[in-house]
């Protein structure tokens, strides 16, 4: 569903349905966003979490990284997030190094490989022959962080801002490790199945 007011889509059944905002949000769209996603924070999050919209021009990745950042990990994080002269995307940077702040080192090591292969996240989620030990718990918190999204169908993707924060800064290392990991996994250019 793609809308430019959270509350045109109310009616939709949510466990099986993604709203996809389009462009930045409103005035409006932002306080649906708010009394839909955000009705469990406290007065003060909430005026914290409209200001920062405000400041970013209600973009929606930002929304919804810092309510998650709000909700999961603490308000406490949200001050070193943001500032009135803060452009979104310097945002967005603040608000996914408080999140990463959360991983262990081999989760963050994981979470840049997963950057340099991010067309394959489904594969990697949903295939046993792709999954390494400990994804099954770093793909859960980064699907409620809001890092990554799954739709219905399955297919999990992150979003373009998220990918190339993580691989701009990324070591060379992790790099060299992704290609170490992606390469027996690929099947045989010359098999039926390699497309």
């Amino acid at each position: 569903v793609t809308t430019r007011r959270i509350s045109n889509s109310w009616a939709a059944n949510q466990p099986n349905s993604s709203i996809l905002s389009v462009g930045p949000l409103s005035q409006a769209a932002i306080s649906d966003y708010i009394d839909t996603f955000a009705s469990d924070l406290r007065p003060h999050e909430r005026a914290e979490l409209l200001r920062i919209a405000d400041s970013t021009g209600g973009s929606p990745l930002t929304l919804r990284l810092v309510t998650q950042v709000l909700r999961q990990i603490g308000p406490e994080h949200v001050a070193s997030t943001s500032s009135p002269a803060s452009p979104p995307k310097c945002t967005i940077e603040r608000t996914l190094e408080a999140f990463f702040e959360q991983l262990s080192q081999q989760e963050r090591r994981r979470l840049d490989m997963l950057s340099f292969c991010s067309e394959l996240l489904t594969t990697v989620k949903n295939n046993h022959l792709w999954a390494l030990p400990g994804d099954g718990e770093l793909f859960t918190r980064l699907l409620d962080w809001g890092i990554c999204d799954e739709q219905a169908d399955g297919t999990v993707s992150m979003h373009e801002l998220i990918v190339t924060f993580l691989r701009q800064n990324a070591s060379r290392v992790a790099l060299e490790d992704t290609i170490a990991y992606v390469s027996p996994r690929l099947p045989d250019p010359a098999g039926d199945d390699a497309q």
